[in-house]
């Protein structure tokens, strides 16, 4: 059964060949053409991802491979499905603590980005093959380096987001235990849905975040910007939200009964997260990230998490990318 070493066996071989002055080499029947510099290429980090994958399995990898963000989505959908030649973990993504020295050589990594993704209009990110030592394999398009086992840049660390494992079936981890009933309660996003014909409608708590690098591409920091961040099970982190398919730059109507005031923000990026705690000490509690000047909109205090109400504006997003740019 394939495993991450396989993968690593895969990029010795390619990294070897290119040590010896090849410009392309097929490893079990998957062509990697890029191994040399070349001013013509630029990134193809979902490319490179996915021949690896393909050339240890010996089976396509599922789903789209328009980016780096979709590899990811398929690497994701491969640990909540299972796979017949393997089970993918998750090993503990940045909101966890994590950073790419954690990971195990062979692990697949992910870091969100931009630009966007020209088929599918999100921040494409990056995705490799750690190789330990601080070495990653993968494809750059810094300088045109086509294949190369350079270590993650100061700009990408920062936007590490987790990694991925191939285990064998024979040695997959066993299932924990069901929780307990109060545990499993716990671990529910503690936001309340109010029922609506046509918008979503709900309470719970927000918070505030200035992220530099965001899904979309806009920056949360930009001064006087008023923008909103929602969980939208896009993601590990942000899995069971009951905000899912929401588009983005979809306008968020935000309600603070205490001021009594409103303000109308669209979603820019993904989040928080299930750890999130709002200021409860719990997670789960936060329903919602607010751009300090949407939370000053709102009369709120800087750095005080409290109760909101929101409503998502279905068919908004056209509205909500007038409203950043």
């Amino acid at each position: 059964m394939p495993t991450s070493e396989d993968l690593l066996d895969v990029c010795r071989t390619v990294l070897d060949a290119k040590e010896r002055g090849l410009k392309r080499i097929v490893v079990n029947g998957v062509l990697f053409d890029d191994l040399k510099w070349d001013s013509t290429q630029g990134g193809r980090c979902q490319e490179n991802a996915r021949k690896v994958y393909e050339a240890a399995t010996g089976e396509p990898m599922p789903g789209k491979a328009c980016c780096a963000y979709r590899t990811n989505l398929n690497l994701y959908a491969l640990h909540k499905a299972g796979n017949a030649r393997g089970v993918v973990e998750v090993v503990p993504n940045v909101e966890a603590g994590g950073k790419p020295e954690q990971a195990m050589p062979g692990d697949y990594l992910y870091f969100r980005g931009r630009p966007r993704c020209s088929r599918c209009g999100v921040g494409v990110g990056h995705v490799g093959i750690w190789l330990g030592n601080g070495r990653m394999f993968q494809h750059t398009s810094r300088g045109h380096l086509a294949i190369t086992d350079a270590g993650p840049t100061w700009s990408q660390r920062r936007r590490f987001c987790g990694a991925y494992r191939l285990l064998p079936l024979a040695e997959a981890a066993e299932p924990e235990p069901a929780p307990a009933a109060e545990e499993a309660v716990g671990r529910k996003w503690n936001i309340e849905i109010v029922p609506d014909a046509t918008d979503i409608i709900a309470k719970g708590r927000g918070t505030t975040w200035t992220d530099h690098v965001t899904r979309t591409g806009i920056p949360a920091d930009t001064p006087g910007l008023i923008a909103c961040s929602l969980p939208r099970a896009l993601c590990p982190a942000t899995e069971e939200s009951p905000f899912k398919n929401v588009p983005d730059f979809t306008v968020v109507r935000i309600y603070y009964p205490k001021t009594g005031k409103l303000t109308y923000a669209p979603i820019i990026d993904e989040g928080p997260s299930w750890q999130a705690q709002a200021g409860t000490g719990m997670p789960g509690n936060a329903m919602i990230d607010l751009t300090p000047p949407a939370w000053e909109a709102l009369g709120g205090t800087p750095n005080v998490n409290d109760e909101l109400v929101i409503r998502i504006l279905r068919d908004s997003a056209a509205m909500g990318k007038a409203m950043v740019k």
